[in-house]
């Protein structure tokens, strides 16, 4: 077995500059969805729509993708669920750029990683050292400073980005479940697959309107974007170190102000910063404390 290669200063710059790409990129896609669904199209027509073109495109990226799996593969459980999982992770943060501003939903949303920190301690029997379960207190402490429950600043409504790390997190989870031989080709298609389809399923009980030329345009552009966002990403991912990428993530949050204040006039008060920090700082904890300790574990291989 090879060694893996470490990355080098270049290699990093080059990983963080995708990376920040990346989060920009899917932050703008984001305030999209957020104008579409002020404008009144319905969130299952977006999923549906987009969902098309995006599988087309990743068919068209994917040429050598038949020898790369099988329908048992589609039809893996595991697989499956991860499929639904991912749909109902859409549909869920869909509704919260509806209904919230987009800084609220980006910054509640990057509580992931504590969420999935907490899950694999007690779903999977992960064991989680005393500076891992600091920062998930760290970042609870943040919502609750952010959304300040029991207060006239509180919303029901922001619960459902924090639902929406929930699912990212069992998501996750589910992720590292699938078997080895299951293709991430295989993995993206059926993710765009069960998404899609769910817009579609939904016509029954949220009727779409007359679908035009500018709407479609404005979809098929939105899954263009999507797929260059998602593959920046996978290369940053793959090119750079992870502990010096984490960080990089988080531009998201003042591109999501920035926008959130040009196209809606949305200004986060002193209570959302400092709940914000708070979940940034466990987020980027989290990140360094598993990297340095996949690093220990490492070198006693």
């Amino acid at each position: 077995m090879q060694e893996p290669v470490l990355s080098t200063a270049a290699d990093n710059l080059r990983a963080a500059a995708l990376m920040a790409f990346a989060s920009i990129v899917f932050t703008m896609n984001d305030a999209l969805v957020k104008v579409l669904t002020g404008s009144g199209v319905p969130i299952g027509m977006i999923l549906a729509i987009r969902g098309m073109f995006m599988v087309v495109i990743f068919l068209g990226l994917f040429r050598t993708i038949r020898g790369d799996w099988r329908l048992s593969q589609f039809r893996d459980p595991v697989n499956l669920l991860r499929a639904l999982s991912e749909a109902a992770l859409s549909w869920v943060m869909f509704t919260s750029l509806m209904l919230l501003p987009i800084a609220t939903v980006t910054a509640l949303f990057f509580t992931t990683p504590m969420i999935a920190t907490a899950l694999g301690a007690l779903v999977l029997g992960e064991r989680v050292r005393f500076w891992r379960w600091t920062a998930v207190v760290l970042g609870f402490v943040g919502i609750l400073i952010a959304t300040r429950p029991g207060s006239t600043a509180f919303e029901p409504t922001m619960l459902l980005p924090l639902l929406a790390a929930l699912i990212a997190a069992l998501r996750d989870l589910l992720t590292r479940r699938l078997k080895h031989g299951i293709s991430t080709k295989v993995v993206a298609l059926s993710t765009t697959v069960g998404t899609g389809l769910s817009g579609f399923l939904s016509i029954p009980f949220l009727p779409w309107p007359p679908l035009d030329l500018p709407l479609t345009g404005v979809l098929a552009g939105s899954a263009v974007i999507s797929g260059v966002a998602l593959f920046a990403y996978i290369g940053a991912s793959r090119l750079g170190e992870i502990s010096f990428l984490a960080p990089i993530r988080y531009v998201s949050l003042p591109t999501a102000g920035i926008l959130g204040f040009l196209l809606w006039g949305d200004l986060p008060d002193r209570y959302a910063l400092a709940g914000t920090l708070l979940i940034v700082g466990s987020g980027i904890l989290i990140f360094y404390r598993e990297h340095r300790l996949a690093g220990r574990i490492g070198a006693t291989r």
